[in-house]
């Protein structure tokens, strides 16, 4: 092609033989035959695609979207129309044992979807049959590097003049997608823009010398599409990208030296597909990621905890009340939280998770912070202290608070000091002060003891007198109290004693009208005690919660396939229930520590159908116990599992139930 613009010979399939010529015909009349038009439409995009290909569902359903043609909400009309060209065996579905591959398309039909796609001016090809570029047959164009080694993107840049008719430019083979900037600013039409990798093997390269022409991406107002995926040397995107007000679907998956998305992401008020998965070099995420209120699929979501820079955190994301699709990476042990349990929760629509375990927040823990286990007591920052304490206060009690609970100098001291007393202690200890201070009148002496979990005790006595606040209202005194803290063994007390201690109310000679007033007041305490036994019963302990859910019913009510790679601990985790999750007919769980999936009733089973452990050296089962875990399942496959022993199966680790 080299750099003419001189059109091209037109592609005419034909056939070298008339048995070939009869089976074309024949063939050519019969794929389309009861179609309705935009069935007739999607399967022309096969035609990009080299005969045998296998293409994923993610990408068809992707490119179909950005064009306007299928809107990705409406994923079972997609499946349908799939299910449909499976059925007149049009494609057929590729798979490795259960798990759906892609679509690939018989030659033959291929050979007929080409020559319909070329009469219709669906796409252009060459004189070989390449997909290409020319505005003059299509508005769809395809780079291709071709096996001679030329390129249609030289072509394409040769006339500047075409860009402005572009609507669709589409990646099928050129491993260098650099553009000019000038040609990239002419683009203003454009709806779909994949420039990375539809296929899913690692054997495909792809990579741009720099990003500089990705600035012309300000003028795409009507883009929809833009993907990225799978190339290399894309170190940060433009701001530009911001600006992409019709953007649905943005593919940055496995863009490995892709250091930070950019801050005002949350502008992209229309995007309902992120993958950021295997972006290695991301380290937090943007605060804004939580504006994205129409996602649908978010992939590669980042947990961490770090210091030098505000990131998004999970808790943040509570406002995506549409997603479906969801995977995180987690560098904490302990995810998710009580806290990140209750966000869940909040994903009613949620079919579909995959969590990962691991990272450097992980790995570079130190040996005293590693020796800690997540689920007992620790001493804890009271900032730190006080966030965990409002969250579990809405979790337990769903009740909003006009102002914080501020903790008194003496209190603090007493956190640092403390090494038995646990957060849910202090919940459950200010909480019951707070409402005490609320309902007592002044010079009230109020005694309070009540039961934790593991059988220790905590006793609250103390005198609160009303001090003045600078606007003149009465304030209870923080500090005017008494506490005793036992442990849960009952072998060491700690103590924290205040003022009020030498100030209690004492009865004396000169007192004696005062008795009346004072045994109202005895009465008055003892409601009082009432009341705060039943709000301290009320707030759980962080142990309470994160042994039991922390909300109430069914967490994650809609999941349908759940997958644990790398999971750090031992024991299963508490969440990981059949009651949470009464839907679930997936579960996989790859690589990790797992020993065992803990306790559950007897009348608590699993509704999995389908069950994948791979790499699990430390899982201990029996298959009797698999049986009665998983009653309903169908399908199991164990792979490097050294302790499953007793499994039913074939050479590859496979049982599949037999009607």
């Amino acid at each position: 092609m080299g750099h003419s613009t001189e059109s091209s010979p037109s592609y005419e399939p034909s056939p070298r033989t008339s048995s070939e010529k009869y089976e074309y015909c024949s063939v050519f009349g019969e794929v389309f035959e009861g179609l309705d038009d935009l069935e007739r439409r999607l399967l022309l995009f096969f035609a990009v695609f080299p005969v045998g290909s296998v293409v994923k569902k993610r990408v068809l359903k992707n490119w179909w979207d950005g064009e306007g043609l299928l809107e990705l909400s409406a994923e079972k009309t997609a499946e349908g129309i799939l299910e449909e060209m499976m059925g007149r065996c049009l494609v057929e579905a590729v798979r490795e044992g259960r798990r759906l591959v892609g679509f690939k398309m018989r030659p033959f039909v291929h050979f007929a979807v080409v020559a319909r796609a070329l009469e219709e001016g669906f796409f252009a090809f060459d004189s070989k049959g390449n997909p290409t570029v020319e505005l003059l047959r299509s508005s769809r164009g395809c780079l291709v590097k071709t096996e001679e080694g030329s390129s249609s993107l030289d072509k394409l840049e040769d006339d500047l003049g075409s860009a402005l008719g572009f609507q669709t430019l589409f990646n099928v083979s050129e491993p260098y997608p650099d553009f000019k900037l000038d040609f990239f600013l002419k683009l203003k039409r454009l709806k779909v823009l994949s420039l990375g990798k539809w296929q899913s093997s690692s054997g495909h390269h792809i990579e741009v010398d720099n990003t500089e022409f990705l600035k012309g991406l300000k003028s795409m107002r009507d883009l929809r599409l833009f993907s990225l995926r799978g190339i290399s040397r894309v170190s940060e995107l433009p701001d530009a990208v911001c600006k992409l007000g019709n953007l649905r679907i943005l593919d940055l998956n496995a863009c490995h030296n892709l250091e930070a998305l950019p801050d005002g992401i949350g502008s992209l008020k229309k995007l309902i597909y992120l993958d950021i998965s295997e972006c290695y070099l991301l380290d937090c995420m943007p605060k804004e990621l939580a504006l994205l209120t129409e996602l649908q699929v978010l992939k590669g979501f980042l947990i961490v905890e770090t210091t030098f820079r505000e990131s998004c955190s999970f808790t943040d994301l509570a406002g995506l009340k549409k997603l479906k699709k969801l995977s995180v990476y987690a560098n904490r042990n302990d995810f998710p939280r009580a806290d990140e349990l209750g966000i869940f929760q909040k994903f009613e629509r949620l079919r579909k998770l995959s969590i990962s375990w691991g990272g450097r927040a992980i790995l570079k823990k130190t040996e005293s912070q590693s020796a800690v286990d997540s689920n007992t007591t620790a001493v804890v920052d009271p900032k730190e202290a006080a966030v965990v304490v409002e969250n579990e206060k809405n979790v337990a009690l769903n009740i909003k608070h006009d102002q914080e609970d501020h903790v008194s100098a003496a209190e603090r001291n007493s956190w640092d000091s403390t090494k038995e007393r646990s957060v849910g202690d202090v919940v459950a200890g200010d909480e019951g002060l707070k409402r005490a201070r609320e309902s007592a009148d002044a010079g009230e002496i109020i005694e309070e003891s009540c039961a934790t979990t593991g059988g220790s005790s905590r006793t609250l006595v103390g005198k609160y007198k009303p001090t003045e606040r600078m606007d003149g209202s009465a304030e209870l005194g923080a500090g005017n109290c008494s506490r005793s803290f036992s442990g849960q063994d009952g072998d060491e007390q700690q103590n924290v004693t205040t003022e009020a201690e030498d100030t209690t109310t004492q009865v004396g000679a000169g007192h004696e009208p005062e008795q009346g007033r004072r045994m109202d007041k005895s009465r008055k305490a003892k409601v009082l005690d009432t009341r705060i036994r039943k709000i301290l019963s009320k707030l759980p302990t962080v142990k309470q919660q994160n042994e039991a859910d922390p909300t109430s019913g069914e967490v994650f009510k809609a999941l349908e396939k759940l997958d644990l790679q790398c999971y750090p601990n031992e024991s299963s985790p508490d969440w990981l229930k059949p009651g949470n999750m009464k839907s679930l007919i997936k579960l996989y769980i790859r690589g990790g520590k797992l020993h065992d999936f803990g306790e559950t009733q007897n009348d608590d089973s699993w509704s999995v159908e389908i069950l994948r452990l791979k790499f699990l050296d430390e899982l201990e089962m029996n298959w009797d116990d698999v049986q009665a875990l998983f009653p309903k399942l169908i399908y199991l496959e164990k792979f490097e599992c050294k302790n499953l022993t007793t499994f039913l199966g074939d050479l590859n680790g496979v049982w599949v139930k037999r009607s």
